[in-house]
């Protein structure tokens, strides 16, 4: 309870925006004394804004189920989240589905492989961990999660983090939840913020462009099995006929084989935004990234697809071709070419 069931309770705080006021707990015996009666238990807790929880946290149970399922019922709506693979939401926000594939974390393993101390490793954790935190705000707000027709994600993410709450809670914002004091206050704010910028500011020195590259080398390959482990609609809005339909633009192959990232702004049609995503690996600023993302395999996947213009699909096949060339050769040299400060948004 103390290593794990402590972090359910601080979740559901965060979820109500609230404190808790009021707790009641029970442990269950049983007669075999090998079980200890801590380690199976159930908590009833009251938030300061009225909202209740109910944890429970057994291990006496068949150890090859999912290990957590959490249910959040408000406003007209519920949202379920299955083992932090999967969450759906329904009710008053409308139907939706969001997938993903549990992690240590990426921004962890390319820090680790790039040297970096056991603090810096830590630190750059915490940012994997809290650059998307905007996102809950955003689909709150918009009932979107897209950036190209709300606002940034990223920055609701810094909004979040550092806004004086408006009634009870740190004048330094959620920040506090994750960080004991304000040390890497300057640098969690900057690379929240322009993780999904197009490119990173000017004027960052090593260590803020250390970190700032991290996390968007992580976002990138997060992106991807993000694309590769949802449905066609849920990650371009498009059937996968509608995909298979489209036709690449131009000005989308010209900067594929410029090797940089595709502007949201030239991209016209739903073949150009898988492009636009396949453009990640070029601006990876870490050789371990590369290394990461030839492992996982979401690339080849997402350029899997086939399309029915014969030119389009003769031009995918070819960029298919150059991309899986260029990552061995990348992984063979232990290097990345690509600008480390590129980038570019996470939005579909």
């Amino acid at each position: 309870m103390v290593g794990e069931g402590c972090h359910f309770i601080d979740f559901m705080s965060y979820v109500c925006g609230a404190p808790v006021v009021k707790v009641q707990a029970m442990c269950i015996k049983t007669a075999n004394g090998a079980e200890t009666p801590e380690d199976s238990i159930s908590v009833n807790l009251q938030f300061a804004d009225g909202s209740v929880g109910t944890l429970e946290y057994v291990a006496l149970g068949d150890t090859t189920l999912p290990k957590e399922f959490c249910e959040i019922h408000g406003e007209g709506s519920t949202a379920t989240m299955d083992n932090f693979c999967k969450t759906v939401c329904t009710g008053k926000l409308g139907k939706r589905k969001l997938k993903g594939k549990q992690q240590k974390g990426f921004a962890e393993e390319i820090a680790r492989a790039d040297g970096l101390s056991p603090d810096d490793v830590d630190l750059a954790w915490l940012l994997g961990l809290l650059h998307d935190i905007g996102r809950f705000e955003q689909v709150r707000r918009y009932d979107s999660f897209l950036d190209a027709v709300t606002v940034s994600h990223a920055a609701l993410g810094v909004e979040v983090l550092f806004s004086p709450a408006p009634s009870e809670g740190p004048a330094d914002g959620g920040i506090r939840r994750f960080a004991d004091d304000d040390a890497e206050d300057g640098l969690i704010r900057l690379a929240v913020g322009c993780h999904s910028a197009l490119r990173l500011p000017e004027g960052l020195d090593a260590r803020q462009r250390t970190f700032c590259e991290i996390l968007r080398d992580a976002d990138k390959i997060d992106i991807l099995k993000v694309n590769r482990i949802n449905t066609c609609e849920e990650i371009y809005g498009v059937t996968e006929r509608e995909m298979r339909a489209s036709v690449l633009t131009d000005a989308v192959e010209r900067v594929f084989w410029e090797h940089r990232c595709v502007p949201r702004q030239i991209r016209r049609s739903p073949v150009d935004f898988l492009v636009g995503h396949a453009c990640f690996a070029f601006e990876l600023a870490f050789p371990e990234s590369v290394r990461i993302m030839a492992r996982e395999g979401d690339l080849w996947q997402i350029l899997g697809r086939t399309f029915d213009d014969a030119h389009t699909e003769e031009r995918i096949r070819a960029m298919e071709a150059h991309l899986r060339e260029w990552v061995a050769a990348q992984v063979a040299t232990k290097g990345a070419s690509g600008g480390a400060s590129g980038g570019a948004s996470a939005d579909a």
